[in-house]
C-alpha cells in the first residue's frame, strides 16, 4: 500500500483504448468509479473497505444499456460488480494504479481483456455519500 500521502476520494474515467475492433478506442464504451486514491494513484484498499458503500461503478456500453453496482476486493483483484434489470455481472480490473493516459485492462463476465484508457481523474469535492 502506498505510504506517502494522503488518500482522497476522486471520479475516474475508463473509456475503452485502441484495439483490433476498435482501432480508434471507443468513448461510447466506458466506465466511471468513484473510489479512494492515493498520491501515486494506486487504489486504497483499507479506505475503500471502511466505506465499501461509496465505491461506486458505472458501466456505459453504445450497445447495452448502463449498468451501475459496486466496486470490491476479492483475492487481490479489484471487481466491478454491475447489475440491472436483476442480473448482474462482474468485471476485474487488473491494475491497482490509475493515472491519466495509462492503459489498463479489464476482464469481462465473457473472460475476454479489453484495454481501456485512463482518461481523467477529478476530486470529489464533498465527502462520499450514500448513493
Amino acid at each position: 500500500m502506498y505510504q506517502g500521502g494522503r488518500v482522497s476520494w476522486k471520479s475516474v474515467r475508463l473509456e475503452l483504448a485502441r484495439s483490433p475492433e476498435f482501432p480508434r478506442g471507443s468513448a461510447s464504451r466506458a466506465f466511471l468509479l468513484r473510489l479512494p486514491l492515493c498520491g501515486d494513484g494506486s487504489i486504497d484498499a483499507a479506505a475503500l473497505d471502511k466505506n465499501v458503500n461509496q465505491a461506486i461503478v458505472r458501466r456505459f456500453w453504445a450497445s447495452d444499456a448502463d449498468q451501475a453496482g459496486k466496486i470490491s476486493r476479492l483475492d487481490g483483484e479489484w471487481l466491478l460488480i454491475c447489475s440491472r434489470a436483476g442480473a448482474s455481472s462482474t468485471f476485474v480490473m487488473q491494475n491497482d494504479r490509475l493515472v491519466v493516459d495509462q492503459n489498463i485492462t479489464i476482464v469481462g463476465p465473457d473472460a475476454v481483456a479489453l484495454p481501456f484508457r485512463v482518461v481523467s481523474i477529478e476530486p470529489i469535492s464533498a465527502s462520499p455519500v450514500a448513493s
